[in-house]
């Protein structure tokens, strides 16, 4: 499917979004960042580390990505993500980097 483009939104200044492969997800090139590091708090960015550090130790014991999202009820692609990590880096790779990194 080919996709989308938009130059204009009216807005102040000009920028360029396209679809992913036409299924309604924007992909904005220069990225999006929230200022107070994604909203969560200090308590809220241990749990998801609680969760990576999890993660790490399935993959430990060979565990395949799609039962770490199963068995940890997160997404395929963030288990995927953080198997790729992991093995690049082990547990410190999937570490918390604080807020707004």
């Amino acid at each position: 499917m080919a996709s989308r483009e938009i130059t204009d939104f009216g807005l102040s200044g000009r920028f360029i979004a396209k679809s992913l492969r036409g299924w309604g997800r924007w992909l904005y090139p220069w990225g999006v960042r929230y200022a107070d590091g994604g909203g969560l708090s200090a308590a809220g960015r241990q749990r998801r580390e609680s969760v990576r550090m999890q993660a790490a130790e399935l993959f430990k014991r060979k565990v395949k990505p799609l039962e770490v999202a199963r068995q940890l009820r997160v997404s395929r692609k963030s288990a995927y993500q953080w198997h790729r990590l992991w093995r690049g880096g082990g547990e410190r790779a999937l570490a918390s980097a604080g807020p707004g990194r």
